[in-house]
């Protein structure tokens, strides 16, 4: 079943719910929705899902959790080896806290979803991210960054990471970057080497006319793509380069679903 708590929890209650999950294994989701665990709680939380083999999907959504917390879950999982889903938007967390985390990111052998929406991570955060949880995770599929300042350095740290990864989700939406050539380069070349990659979410971000360029090229070149979400309110692309971004990320969908649509033939048995 899935436990969701959205309401405060203080420390003794908090201790209470796990003692008592502890005894009753039949749950796969734990919801925290502004809970107020703070670094405290997230420390108690770290030594109970050390061990835990039953959780498969965890949200820390507005907890306040930094540092002290992120350190605690980081060294989970380190020896966690059931979690799935990780879910920490709306924790200021900042670069400290994101980089300590993504150490035992890199370290796990089953999260695939990682989600760090809105936690104040910038370049130095964004940095760390792409070398541990992008170059090195061999799980994680499905990355969301959306609503961090990661500023077009962290972006161009992310691109380049992109080359070599099993990633297939990456939102980068709302992430302060979009008039960076550099940068809007930087991801166009790991996409273009990137042979897992599926989907992207880019709103938010304003693009330069020449990055959009870049896109339109990789998207031309790079089939594997075949999901772009673009910010629609676009002031400096024209309105005719906008249309041929989206038509070729029609163009790369229509071609993922044939692909999809085919079906070997079976040969004919020889009569003996």
């Amino acid at each position: 079943f899935d436990l969701v708590i959205a309401e405060p929890l203080a420390t003794r209650q908090l201790h209470a719910l796990l003692e008592t999950l502890d005894s009753y294994p039949h749950y796969n989701t734990l919801k925290f929705w502004r809970a107020g665990l703070g670094d405290e709680g997230a420390v108690i939380l770290g030594e109970w899902l050390r061990p835990n083999c039953h959780l498969k999907h965890l949200e820390l959504l507005d907890n306040r959790i930094g540092v002290r917390g992120c350190a605690s879950l980081s060294s989970a999982l380190h020896h966690n080896e059931c979690l799935t889903h990780l879910i920490m938007d709306y924790n200021d967390m900042g670069d400290e806290g994101a980089s300590v985390l993504s150490v035992g990111v890199s370290w796990n052998p089953t999260l695939q979803v990682l989600s760090l929406k809105y936690c104040g991570i910038g370049a130095e955060g964004a940095e760390t991210i792409a070398t541990e949880v992008i170059g090195k995770s061999q799980s994680i599929v499905d990355l969301d960054l959306q609503g961090n300042p990661l500023s077009p350095k962290g972006v161009a740290s992310i691109g380049k990471a992109l080359k070599e990864t099993k990633l297939q989700k990456l939102s980068l939406a709302d992430t302060s970057f979009g008039q960076s050539v550099n940068a809007i380069r930087a991801l166009a070349d790991g996409i273009q080497a990137n042979a897992t990659l599926t989907d992207l979410n880019l709103h938010l971000n304003t693009l330069e006319p020449q990055g959009a360029e870049f896109l339109l090229n990789i998207l031309k070149e790079q089939k594997t793509l075949s999901s772009l979400k673009l910010y629609e309110f676009q002031q400096k692309i024209p309105n005719e380069l906008f249309k041929e971004l989206l038509a070729a990320v029609a163009a790369n969908k229509t071609t993922k679903g044939k692909k999809k649509g085919k079906k070997g033939k079976k040969g004919k048995k020889k009569k003996k």
